[in-house]
C-alpha cells in the first residue's frame, strides 16, 4: 500500500490496518466496514493529530499502539 510504502523511504505516516480500525472504532469513531467516505478519513486523521500533538509520538508508533491494544481486546473477550 502507499503507507507501506512512505514508511520505507521514511515518512512518519500511519496505516490503517485491520487491527488498527478495530481499535479506532473501540475509541468511539463511526468507521464503514467497508469503503470510506471523505468524513470518515477525515476523522481518521484528526484522531491521528490529536494523539500526535498530545503525546509527541510519531504516526507508526501510535499505529502500534492501537494495534496492540486492539489485540489484548480481542484477546479478553
Amino acid at each position: 500500500t502507499a503507507s507501506r510504502f512512505l514508511r520505507r523511504i521514511g515518512k512518519d505516516c500511519f496505516e490503517l490496518t485491520p487491527r488498527v480500525l478495530d481499535a479506532l472504532r473501540w475509541t468511539g469513531l463511526e468507521l464503514p466496514r467497508g469503503r470510506f467516505a471523505r468524513r470518515h478519513l477525515a476523522a481518521v486523521q484528526e484522531a491521528f493529530s490529536g494523539w500526535k500533538a498530545d503525546s509527541g509520538l510519531p504516526y507508526a508508533h501510535i499505529c502500534e499502539v492501537l494495534a496492540r491494544a486492539a489485540d489484548t481486546a480481542h484477546q479478553g473477550s
